[in-house]
């Protein structure tokens, strides 16, 4: 999926054939900067979880403008982990 292109799928949880979603809570600051990323809705495994993490830390995010001002804006992307049969 193209919103998995820059999360590697953990080895640990291939090899255990562990699947799940993560949706995650980005805020960008003003400036672009990743404020913060914490997991809203959680896959139940924590190597996904911090993939998931990792991979979006690794974007680049763009503030909303309200009013020709950038302002703080929160993001929520989602990953998809899934095994090929």
């Amino acid at each position: 999926s193209d919103k998995n292109r820059y999360a590697r799928y953990p080895p640990l949880a291939l090899e255990n054939g562990i699947e799940g979603s993560v949706t995650l809570r980005v805020q960008v600051a003003p400036n672009n900067c990743i404020r913060s990323v914490e997991v809203a809705e959680s896959s139940g495994s924590p190597l996904l979880d911090k993939a998931a993490i990792a991979a979006t830390r690794q974007y680049r995010f763009q503030a909303a403008t309200r009013g020709g001002k950038r302002v703080t804006t929160v993001f929520s992307p989602s990953f998809n982990f899934t095994l090929n049969d």
